[in-house]
């Protein structure tokens, strides 16, 4: 894993494959941040969500215009109603979904911090 971890933090080249794989673990890692932030409460939004998430995935490997674009992306979200709607859920079967996710994620055996 020391070599995992090595090779996912150190390569910024543009076109790396290390970087790729650094970006699509970020990607998974940020899905399960907001899925986590939504399930620790009902009255959370995506915009909430996402605030939290960025910080504790993203932001370090960002410079500052790409993390400030990013707050002002983050008031163009929808709302947690909306979301549900556009992922053809109920409340009970995007819960249901999210926790089976982040089940899946922390158990593959892939986890590298």
């Amino acid at each position: 894993m020391d070599v995992m971890h090595s090779l996912i933090h150190s390569v910024r080249k543009p076109g790396s494959l290390s970087r790729n794989l650094r970006r699509v673990r970020q990607g998974l890692d940020l899905i399960r941040e907001l899925f986590g932030q939504f399930l620790a409460t009902n009255e959370c939004s995506l915009r909430e969500a996402a605030s939290t998430a960025y910080p504790q995935v993203f932001a370090q490997y960002h410079t500052w215009a790409i993390r400030t674009a990013v707050g002002a992306g983050l008031y163009t979200l929808p709302t947690r109603e909306q979301l549900v709607v556009k992922l053809n859920e109920t409340n009970h079967s995007a819960r249901k979904e999210m926790k089976r996710y982040i089940n899946a994620s922390l158990t593959s055996g892939y986890r590298i911090h």
